[in-house]
């Protein structure tokens, strides 16, 4: 059978600084473009409905009335009423807390701060988090420095990676687990990988087939690194106040069933399989029988081939995003990762021009997905998540070539 054929890239020293410095002269302009319009956001606008009102709200309910009162909306309308209300009069409507509690007690200390100072905390916090997950991805593609800065500052530029610093969202603290499990488990440290994975917990239902993807490929010793963190995080919270489990269930289970009225998600499943599924008007049986299928054929396609760990990385990546019961437009930041992975083998010369315009088509959408019917960026995820379930043939024209992740013997 004919080979696809790979993209010629120029091994030209000039034009490889050229390219270099319009990546680093691109993100640089953007980044000044993206501060400005964050401290307008702070200054000008005073915050208005950022989503951090629905941690902060969270942290504050820790601190009083306390944990066992997380999950009762009528305390969170209360306690969020108070705080709107001092910045955004007539701007008022619930945002509910639905994250897991130990979250919550993670945001703790920012109860302590006015509502502004914990959000510029928290926002520098995710800011440095998602930085280093992107720089502790793009270190190990084995480029020079001048290349990975340029490709770091185009991923900062990405505009779900703004929305998320904007709105005071925890996807900077998955982008750094993602970026170190990944790092540490080329490195051959499997456990410690797992367990820095356990970062990404901060929102679990955005990493659903994560977990399972170290079981399909045998990597034991990571997947019990992630467990012990689970394991660890649960037993922390339940020694607290074990029935705020309880109301943890009972808040977020009828919402992931895209069962709950009103409060939580609205648009947000539109970005998923699911809400994909259903302005195509299918009815819940139909689209709960795709979304299960669909599980399953990106599981057996992790199990079926010897494809290289970056693939199936990205695979339960994207995965992930499109089985999620809802995304917002700020969770699309996690994209990222698959697409930086995608970049060594069109550095090597080995990426067919499939590949080439699906990155370009990918980048394009997600940068401006917020202008764009919420239908089409979910097709895109979907497509993105097919053609990276099909053969790695159908993107590069050789194996890759990168460390692969270690073969964890069965335990």
């Amino acid at each position: 059978m004919r080979s696809r054929s790979p993209v010629q890239v120029s091994q030209q020293p000039r034009v490889t600084n050229l390219l270099i410095l319009a990546g680093i002269s691109a993100g640089t302009l953007g980044i000044i473009a993206e501060a400005a319009y964050f401290i307008k956001r702070v200054l000008v606008d005073h915050l208005l409905e950022v989503d951090f009102v629905a941690d902060y709200t969270a942290a504050r309910i820790v601190a009083s009335p306390g944990l066992s009162s997380l999950y009762r909306l009528p305390v969170q309308a209360h306690v969020q009423a108070s705080i709107v209300n001092g910045y955004w009069p007539g701007h008022y409507h619930l945002l509910a807390f639905v994250n897991p509690p130990y979250l919550a007690l993670f945001l703790r200390p920012l109860a302590n701060l006015s509502f502004s100072g914990a959000y510029l905390a928290w926002s520098i916090l995710n800011l440095a988090g998602g930085v280093a997950g992107f720089w502790l991805l793009i270190s190990t593609f084995g480029i020079r420095p001048q290349a990975k800065l340029a490709w770091t500052l185009l991923a900062i530029v990405w505009l779900p990676f703004l929305t998320m610093v904007l709105q005071g969202q925890a996807d900077g603290l998955l982008l750094l687990g993602l970026g170190l499990f990944y790092r540490l488990t080329i490195r051959g440290k499997p456990m410690v990988a797992g367990a820095a994975l356990g970062l990404a917990l901060v929102k679990p239902h955005l990493i659903l087939l994560l977990p399972v993807m170290l079981a399909v490929r045998r990597q034991w010793h990571a997947l019990a690194g992630l467990v012990a963190v689970a394991l660890g995080l649960v037993v922390a919270v339940a020694a607290i106040d074990p029935q705020v489990w309880v109301g943890y269930i009972q808040l977020t289970l009828p919402d992931a069933a895209q069962v709950h009225e009103g409060w939580a998600t609205g648009t947000q499943t539109s970005l998923v399989m699911l809400g994909l599924l259903q302005q195509l008007g299918a009815p819940p049986a139909l689209r709960w029988g795709f979304w299960l299928a669909a599980g399953a054929g990106i599981l057996l396609t992790m199990r079926s081939n010897r494809r290289p760990f970056e693939f199936d990385f990205s695979l339960a990546i994207l995965g992930s995003l499109v089985l999620a019961p809802h995304v917002n437009y700020h969770d699309l930041v996690l994209a990222a990762i698959p697409w930086l992975l995608m970049i060594p083998p069109i550095v090597r010369g080995e990426a067919t021009w499939l590949m080439v315009a699906l990155l370009g088509g990918v980048y394009f959408v997600l940068q401006f997905g917020i202008l764009l019917p919420l239908g089409v960026v979910a097709a895109t995820l979907v497509l993105w998540t097919v053609v990276l379930s099909a053969a790695p043939q159908t993107v590069i024209s050789a194996p890759l070539r990168s460390n692969p992740a270690p073969q964890i013997p069965a335990s």
